[in-house]
């Protein structure tokens, strides 16, 4: 990725000074001013060839016959509203977030009919530089629908784009190069953030809060239509994320801008500093989930150390992911007799230090909610390094663990390896995005990944439907994660899993 490289020795990132609500960046290396500087943003009134515009921070009220100029950070999808001014009629508007520098973006919206409105929406999508001529420059109102239902921005002004005297078109001038760098710069403080791990701990003190994240993308889910119980028609998309402290966290998505924008996310690939998503309790899965609102911003790829040690997280290992050496003959399975349920796996791996199990080991019952056999390839196997069992570069094949003797002396060798992940559910709950690789899942799956790579899709779901939503017998090991201080400090270790006998189950499970 172009990105990933971006920090130097120096200690370089980013270009800000100061974030949007003032405070003064005290985390940048020593030559972040000069790199400032170098960004090639005009902080004059005008550019050349550019005639007329302003730049956002130059803005003054009821300012006439601009030129604004921003890459598009946020955008919600068209709505009808009555008309004050022509009472019984409507009128459709959406809005925008739009900026032109690290520490400048303001909220727009365009008025109309619907069929200039939409045609107006259709135009541009997230992530598009725009140029919008002779806007109306208006006093943030500070209303609670503007607080509510809008970005927060540090401009005191907001744009109305009108039908009638207004142009809105996507921008093809001399300068756009600058903008693109805005993509991958924070809006926040780079720590201002709440890992997975500290969302699942604080649970249910969450819900409903406006919180960032800073997170891998796992797994980016088909968009579905959806109609709503008033008939009206919708869609839904889920993101699954991951960090050194969670393995699986969901969000959900309702607004169709944001899911064109999540089809661009790669798996392992794109780092997501999320603001103002929502955290909620989901009384169905008994977990903490987030949504997307109309407050919701997305950076990609942003040019952080937080962001950058993510990424290089993601590449080369995940803390819960067993060596690809793991045999059965690691421990003796006939020596664990304990057994649980899912809520109280998932107590343990929240607190270590919880007592309530008396030992590492155990036995679960429980069903392989999630197993997805015939999904991407790129979700069941991935190539490993030979000697250190680490991801490889999948352009290069060299290892990325860079304290393996392979890597250093640049004789790795990649190899295939299961890289699955499932769901475990009882009556109790379910724990999301267990990781299956190396034997256990050759064990479970009767293939080795090479034979596996060369199934058909309908011999893959034919395997699925083998242990999908059967129950099973999983013999697990719970792990400390190391270097993790705050969040969950542990995860699930599969040893062997196969299908269970009911008068066992009966005798066993708690009910």
């Amino acid at each position: 990725m172009a990105w990933a490289g971006n920090i130097g020795a120096g200690g370089d990132f980013g270009s800000q000074n100061t974030w949007p609500d003032g405070t003064t960046i005290t985390n940048h290396g020593t030559g972040s001013s000069k790199r400032a500087s170098n960004q090639g943003y005009n902080t004059s009134s005008s550019t050349g060839g550019d005639g007329g515009r302003v730049n956002l921070k130059d803005l003054t009220a009821q300012a006439s016959n601009v030129v604004i100029i921003g890459i598009v950070i946020a955008k919600q999808k068209p709505r009808q509203v009555q008309s004050k001014s022509n009472p019984g009629t409507d009128r459709s508007v959406f809005g925008f977030t739009l900026r032109d520098s690290p520490v400048d973006f303001i909220n727009a919206s365009c008025w109309g009919s619907s069929e200039h409105v939409l045609a107006l929406s259709n135009k541009f999508r997230i992530g598009e530089i725009v140029e919008i001529k002779n806007p109306q420059v208006q006093t943030k109102s500070h209303s609670e629908i503007e607080e509510r239902c809008r970005p927060w921005t540090p401009s005191a002004f907001q744009l109305n784009v009108s039908e009638r005297y207004s142009t809105l078109n996507l921008y093809d001038g001399w300068h756009a190069e600058p903008f693109g760098t805005l993509q991958h710069m924070p809006i926040r403080e780079s720590s201002d953030y709440y890992t997975l791990g500290d969302v699942l701990a604080n649970g249910r003190n969450l819900h409903g809060e406006h919180i960032n994240l800073l997170t891998l993308v796992k797994k980016v889910g088909t968009p579905k239509d959806i109609v709503t119980k008033g008939g009206r028609e919708t869609k839904r998309c889920e993101v699954s994320f991951f960090d050194e402290t969670c393995s699986s966290f969901s969000m959900v998505i309702w607004d169709e801008e944001v899911i064109d924008l999540v089809q661009q996310w790669q798996a392992k690939e794109t780092v997501i500093f999320a603001v103002d998503v929502v955290a909620k309790y989901d009384d169905f899965r008994n977990t903490m989930v987030a949504s997307v609102d109309s407050k919701s911003i997305f950076i990609i790829n942003p040019d952080t150390r937080e962001a950058h040690s993510l990424y290089k997280f993601g590449q080369s290992s995940t803390a819960d992911e067993e060596s690809a050496e793991e045999t059965k003959d690691s421990i003796d399975l006939q020596s664990i007799h304990d057994v649980y349920m899912v809520d109280e796996l998932k107590a343990k791996m929240c607190d270590k230090q919880s007592v309530m199990m008396q030992s590492d080991y155990g036995i679960v019952y429980a069903f392989l909610s999630a197993y997805d056999l015939d999904g991407p390839t790129s979700a069941v196997l991935s190539m490993r390094c030979t000697s250190c069992h680490k991801r490889v570069d999948k352009e290069t094949g060299t290892c990325l663990n860079s304290n393996c003797s392979a890597a250093i002396t640049d004789q790795s060798q990649a190899i295939l390896n299961y890289d699955l992940r499932v769901n475990l559910s009882d009556l109790s709950g379910t724990i999301n995005g267990v990781y299956v690789g190396g034997y256990v899942a050759e064990q479970i799956i009767g293939k080795s990944a090479e034979e596996f790579s060369k199934c058909s899709e309908d011999e893959l779901t034919g395997m699925k439907w083998q242990h999908l939503l059967e129950r099973c017998k999983v013999y697990f090991k719970i792990q400390e994660r190391p270097g993790i201080i705050n969040g969950s400090s542990s995860f699930l270790k599969i040893l062997q899993c196969g299908r269970a006998e009911p008068d066992e189950v009966l005798k066993n499970i708690k009910v």
